[in-house]
């Protein structure tokens, strides 16, 4: 059985849900068992091995902030930036 991977997204005008699925589907083409939610309703990532977050990063976030997300910062932190975003 294939690991479970977990594409969360955050999204105001659905354009970031949509790519979300496009990758779900590219996952679940590769044999992978892929969920794909918006973030908000995430409550537990422990079920997950592989987790990917989209959202919308507006220009004005400082470089090092976006870097932070990506570098082992808590699944929360991240899911709150999406709220902002």
């Amino acid at each position: 059985m294939s690991e479970r991977v977990l594409v969360a997204y955050g999204t105001k005008n659905n354009s970031t849900a949509g790519i979300a699925e496009m990758i779900g589907e590219a996952l679940r083409g590769e044999g992978l068992r892929a969920d794909v939610l918006p973030a908000s309703t995430v409550a537990d990532i422990g079920q997950y091995g592989p987790v990917i977050l989209g959202c919308r990063l507006p220009a004005q976030l400082p470089h090092q902030y976006i870097v932070d997300l990506g570098c082992g910062k808590s699944f929360g932190r991240a899911q709150r930036a999406c709220e902002l975003g």
